[in-house]
């Protein structure tokens, strides 16, 4: 699901899925060339909770996008 305002894409959810494996992603593309996406690859059948998880962010431009390791967030208190 995806809007565009005043030159910005706004990605409320993209989803890509395989036999094995989800992607999805959030964030915003404005239309100057950025990037701003975070998401989740999750690994697992699709029936029961993913066996691993790993969160991610893309930033940059379209023509040198660069991917790195997010930190997932802590549901646990301390």
């Amino acid at each position: 699901k995806a809007a565009v305002s005043k030159g910005i894409a706004r990605i409320t959810k993209a989803e890509i899925r395989a036999a094995n494996a989800t992607i999805s992603a959030s964030g915003i593309i404005p239309s100057v060339g950025g990037l701003a996406l975070s998401g989740l690859i999750a690994i697992g059948d699709g029936t029961t909770t993913p066996s691993q998880t790993a969160t991610f962010f893309v930033g940059g431009s379209w023509s040198k996008p660069f991917v790195i390791p997010a930190a997932s967030a802590s549901t646990s208190a301390d």
